[in-house]
This record gives structure tokens, sequence and C-alpha cells, in this order.
């Protein structure tokens, strides 16, 4: 039993996956985000149609690898706590909400 943490062992994290080197472990917990395939969601109920437009304009424009899902399901919009929509998630974190972005501006949080 260690006091005051001295004597413990730290936890570990383990390696994840990452894309720009063939899958080979890293040393970091999070992913590396150095040009996988990209989760981009576009999250609105209906009146969202143009953000999922510019979305899709700005992928087709970098030529990225990204996964583009609309989702107007209201208990999967809440389960990624936007205060407000439209909202753009990138990789599981909501970067824009209450706006309807420009495709530049979708891009410049894709790159």
């Amino acid at each position: 039993m260690g006091l005051f943490g001295f004597g413990k062992k730290k936890e570990e994290k383990a390696a994840v996956p990452c894309a720009c080197n063939d899958g080979a472990p890293q040393m970091k917990a999070e992913p590396c985000g150095c040009g996988g395939a990209r989760q981009v969601k576009v999250l609105g109920a209906g009146c969202c149609h143009e953000l999922n437009e510019n979305a899709q304009a700005a992928i087709a424009e970098l030529g990225l690898e990204a996964e583009l899902e609309y989702i107007t399901d209201m208990d999967r919009i809440m389960g990624y706590g936007a205060m407000s929509l439209p909202a753009l998630v990138v990789d599981g974190k909501v970067v824009s909400a209450g706006m309807v972005l420009t495709p530049a501006e979708v891009a410049a949080y894709l790159r």
C-alpha cells in the first residue's frame, strides 16, 4: 500500500493505431489526426441542409477521405451537447454551433 501515492505504479495508456504509419501503434493515447478517415457530422432537425451541402463541398474541395453523416434525430443530437443548431462535429468534437458555415469555413475546421 502506498501512502500519499508513493509506491503506486503509473497507469499506462494503450497505444492507438495510427493511419499515417501503416497502422503501427504510437505512444499517445489519442488518435494522431494525421490524415486517416475523418468523421464529419452535421446536426440539425431538418433546417440545416445548407450546412450539410457546404460540408460536402469542403470535403470534395480538400479531397479528404471523410464520412459525412447528417443527423436529425434529437436524441442523438443531444448526446453531442450542442446548445444550438445547426452544429458541425468533426472527429467527435462540436466545432461550430448556431450558424451555417460556408464551405471555406468548414474546410478550415477540417484541416
